[in-house]
């Protein structure tokens, strides 16, 4: 494996993990608590920041733009009752549910041996979920979380990658750019958050299908079904 210094950021849904339903049925059911008897319109989660979903949802609800104080203390109420109803299923669904992707593991494994290789995540999911699907699955020692994006910190994707550079200058006192900068993910919006910054984009097709046209068309600089061949997607990760 070689030695340069590269930053790496894992999507988690549909790329490292399928979580189950109870994560989707938590969020739904904050929502109507905060609208009861709203009959809430469809939405796709994927590739979306938990923040982008809640404030497009109360918009929604209320027919229009609202106030951004009045839309984030809406947000802010929803994600917290969203995590205590993922909390109360803990130790029972969110555990029973979770599933790891095909080479995931192997891949964690080979890329934590790497003392060159910064491994951590970008995700739409918030903090603390984030932190309780990957300890589910048994994975989090893999990631230094420290240095991660997650959609607590902006409810626009695209913002995340700036907020993970951020985060490894400040704590580590590395700079990347370009492609050391790898992104992971399953849908078109991870192959397209970091393209203001000219990263890398490793795409993946383990997350929902009816996404896949969408994230090829981005044209990612490489494509993977799943990650079971972890020698080549090692090669993609390392490549120049």
């Amino acid at each position: 494996m070689g030695s340069k210094k590269k930053l790496l950021l894992f999507d988690i849904d549909g790329t490292l993990l399928h979580c189950g339903r109870v994560w989707i049925e938590s969020y739904l059911g904050a929502v109507e608590e905060e609208f009861p008897g709203w009959s809430l319109p469809q939405v796709n989660f994927g590739g979306k920041t938990d923040r982008w979903i809640a404030r497009t949802l109360i918009t929604a609800r209320h027919g229009g733009p609202l106030p951004e104080a009045e839309l984030e203390a809406s947000c802010d109420r929803i994600l917290a009752r969203y995590l205590q109803r993922v909390s109360e299923h803990r130790q029972g669904r969110v555990q029973q549910e979770v599933t790891v992707l095909p080479g995931v593991l192997q891949l964690l494994q080979e890329v934590s041996q790497a003392a060159h290789l910064y491994n951590t995540v970008l995700t739409g999911n918030v903090r603390q979920g984030a932190e309780w699907k990957l300890e589910a699955a048994g994975v989090a020692n893999f990631f230094n979380l420290q240095i991660g994006a997650f959609g607590c910190d902006h409810w626009l994707r695209e913002e995340l990658p700036a907020r993970a550079l951020e985060r490894v200058a400040q704590l580590h006192g590395q700079a990347f750019q370009g492609k050391d900068i790898v992104i992971l993910g399953d849908t078109a919006h991870d192959v397209t958050c970091g393209r203001h910054l000219g990263v890398k984009t490793i795409a993946v097709g383990t997350g929902n299908p009816a996404g896949r046209e969408a994230m090829l068309a981005e044209k990612p600089d490489a494509f993977f079904e799943d990650f079971s061949n972890v020698s080549a997607v090692l090669r993609a990760i390392l490549a120049d």
